[in-house]
């Protein structure tokens, strides 16, 4: 099965965030899409502002979603993995060079990094939100192609 991994550092806002936007425009995937962090603690919840800004823009409740830690046993061939920076990405890459990555701006194409929020004011979250939400769907099509 063909799967889409969002990483981010925490796997407490941007992660979760463009793993929650994916899976509410594509519901028949949502079994094929998570997020991970590269430096989190396994099994903590996301931002209290991430759930709500989920539970605002798309009706969806991920105030029990808990935190993942990005290991080497995720990788194969049927994932595509997308980092929020090009550091993530490169840390990637240490696991495996051929493995399928890019930042979600690359894939988008689109340049730059998508900064993390935490522990900034709300509007932060806001804007970060929208921020991965514009390269989600300028890569809508690519990503559902990828699916199937």
């Amino acid at each position: 099965m063909k799967k889409i991994v969002f990483v981010c550092t925490g796997n407490t806002c941007r992660s979760p965030i463009a793993e929650a936007i994916l899976k509410n425009y594509l519901p028949e995937h949502k079994d094929a899409i998570s997020s991970y962090g590269t430096h989190t603690i396994d099994e903590t919840y996301v931002s209290q502002t991430t759930a709500e800004l989920i539970k605002e823009r798309l009706g969806l409740d991920y105030s029990k979603h808990k935190t993942k830690i990005f290991s080497r046993d995720l990788i194969d061939k049927d994932t595509l993995f997308l980092t929020m920076t090009e550091q993530h990405k490169n840390y990637l890459l240490t696991f495996d060079p051929t493995i399928k990555v890019f930042t979600l701006k690359e894939f988008a194409d689109l340049n730059g990094d998508i900064e993390d929020p935490l522990l900034g004011p709300k509007e932060v979250y806001k804007n970060v939100f929208d921020e991965i939400k514009i390269c989600i769907d300028k890569a809508l099509l690519k990503l559902k192609n990828f699916l199937e």
